[in-house]
């Protein structure tokens, strides 16, 4: 349906202004280009010559709302200090005026698009640009106009100094050049933030892969604070007022994030990685054997670089000190395998050395000997794992084990092979005191006779002292 208007000629003579000189009818199609997010080809009545509601400046649509009609709806609002739709409506559609609905709600389209008002709904949520929510019916549907209130704009709110600000963080931080209205930030808040949470997701992620678990530096936090506050509200002002209040937590993080990212690659994160690992293994395994002293001075160049704020700085320099600690560690793990074959091969030794093995089958032998194979660690001089003090403690304690578990294997193969059982007594000789001969001869006559009353002509007796 076609809304007019008429407006009184001699009104615009008296106060010098051109008047219009024909009806102006304002469709719904019309009044929607009002509300779309990006003003293009809008109707020549929103024009200088129509309403006076837009201007065409170097190709750009703006909202200047110069024409008499809606800076008079304006003055109006602002000298009421607020009124409800209903109450607009009636006043400029009676004389003198006459305005039809649609052609007050084109003129507060463009108000609310320079921000020159502010609305409050119904339920008393406050909209500030025309991509809030509730904007689109309130203009479309007279129930909810009526019912809403035109308000003047918040003193609280974004100026054009604010604007400044908030349009050169983003050129500085991001590259990215706006237009200097709400709406067009507001965009570019809800496109590019999400983006900084991302990278600070992943720098978060880098940062999970360091030693240490280091977390991010303050600034970094703040950031992320500041993004998810500028993020939570899907209306313009708020958004654009959480962005003016972390101007400078966004500015300082923004950067921040970029230096890491240029500063922390894979490299880098290899690099201080290695060094950690020196650390936790080498240097911790040396220190546990007590065989740290050597190289005690390239212990404290690692653990003070991998102090400091940003470990990766610099890092490369710390390689001589690393290498030297990994060559120690090595010749001290090659001792002590040294160490744990000498004691399986004199162990090996002695298994050989009894009585009956040489009669033993090849297949026989290598039976009897495996506890003692199967009880040295098969590892190498540059592995980690067992770790120095099962090397140096653990081997000796295996073998001792393996050694009598050989001795039985070969108890139970000569028992098979002749006519005689091989008995094993534990004599329990450990921690035994004697001070004197006659104590000493107590002690040999008690073993003669505990030895004797075994022997029983089909038996042979093996001794394991404990």
């Amino acid at each position: 349906m076609n809304c007019f208007f008429w407006i009184d000629r001699s009104f615009f003579f008296s106060k010098g202004v051109r008047t219009i000189d024909f009806d102006v009818a304002i469709i719904p199609s019309e009044l929607k280009q009002l509300l779309e997010k990006d003003l293009i080809g809008p109707s020549t009545k929103f024009m200088q010559d129509g309403l006076g509601i837009l201007e065409l400046d170097a190709g750009k649509y703006n909202p200047t709302c110069a024409g008499e009609v809606p800076a008079r709806i304006g003055e109006y609002v602002l000298a009421e200090n607020g009124v409800s739709g209903q109450v607009l409506l009636n006043f400029f559609g009676g004389p003198p005026y006459g305005y039809a609905p649609d052609v007050v709600k084109a003129c507060l389209a463009g108000l609310f698009r320079a921000s020159k008002i502010q609305i409050r709904l119904e339920d008393g949520t406050s909209v500030t640009s025309i991509r809030d929510p509730g904007v689109m019916d309130l203009f479309t549907k007279d129930r909810d106009f009526k019912r809403a209130d035109i308000l003047p704009p918040s003193d609280r709110g974004i100026s054009p100094r604010d604007r400044i600000a908030i349009c050169t963080l983003f050129k500085d931080a991001l590259g990215i050049d706006l237009d200097r209205e709400d709406d067009a930030i507001a965009d570019a808040v809800f496109k590019q933030f999400p983006n900084q949470v991302r990278r600070l997701r992943e720098l978060e992620h880098r940062y999970n892969k360091l030693p240490n678990r280091l977390d991010l530096p303050t600034n970094l936090a703040k950031l992320q604070s500041a993004l998810e506050k500028c993020l939570k509200s899907r209306q313009v002002e708020p958004t654009l007022l959480e962005v003016k209040r972390n101007l400078d937590v966004l500015r300082d993080g923004i950067q921040q994030l970029g230096i890491l990212e240029t500063d922390l690659t894979d490299d880098a994160i290899a690099a201080v990685s290695r060094a950690g690992s020196v650390q936790q293994h080498q240097v911790a395994q040396l220190e546990q054997v007590g065989s740290a002293t050597e190289v005690q001075a390239e212990i404290a160049a690692v653990a003070e670089q991998l102090a400091i704020d940003r470990p990766w700085r610099d890092i490369a320099r710390l390689e001589p000190q690393l290498q030297t600690i990994e060559s120690h560690y090595t010749i001290v793990r090659r001792s002590l395998l040294e160490k744990q074959e000498q004691q399986a091969e004199a162990i090996r030794h002695k298994v050989k050395q009894r009585s009956g093995y040489a009669r033993l089958s090849p297949d026989k032998a290598t039976y009897v000997l495996r506890p003692v194979t199967d009880a040295t660690y098969d590892t190498t001089a540059e592995a980690l794992y067992p770790q120095l003090l099962e090397l140096k403690d653990s081997a000796v304690l295996r073998l001792n084990m393996a050694e009598e578990e050989a001795n039985s294997y070969l108890d139970d193969a000569l028992s098979q092979a002749t006519d005689k059982q091989v008995m094993t007594i534990a004599i329990e000789l450990s921690g035994r005191e004697v001070s004197s001969p006659e104590e000493v001869e107590v002690l040999v006559n008690q073993l003669r006779d505990r030895l004797l009353s075994q022997l029983d002509g089909k038996s042979n007796i093996r001794i394991r002292l404990i």
